[in-house]
């Protein structure tokens, strides 16, 4: 739950979508460097709820790696369609 607060700081909001979600992680020696959420939300359409990166391991690509991996499997799943919104107005705007 810390690495997903990274990004939404709202435990409630993050519960309200996590149960019907696709998680994606990027690991190493089995520890989560990062985290891509993905929730189904027709049968074509899917939309990025939470991408989180731990502190120590941000800019170093991986937020962009478990997003391309998410990205192909929800292609995989059948997604045609991925949105995405934000309600921040810092660098993650410019990382989407």
């Amino acid at each position: 739950m810390s690495l997903l607060l990274e990004a939404d700081p709202s435990e409630a909001s993050i519960a309200s979508y996590l149960s019907e979600s696709w998680c994606y992680a990027a690991k190493r020696d089995n520890q989560i460097l990062g985290v891509c959420v993905v929730k189904p939300i027709s049968d074509d359409t899917a939309e990025i709820f939470n991408v989180s990166v731990s502190p120590e391991h941000q800019q170093q690509g991986i937020g962009s790696q478990v997003l391309k991996f998410a990205l192909k499997q929800v292609v995989n799943q059948g997604i045609k369609r991925v949105e995405l919104g934000t309600g921040t107005f810092g660098y993650q705007l410019t990382y989407y």
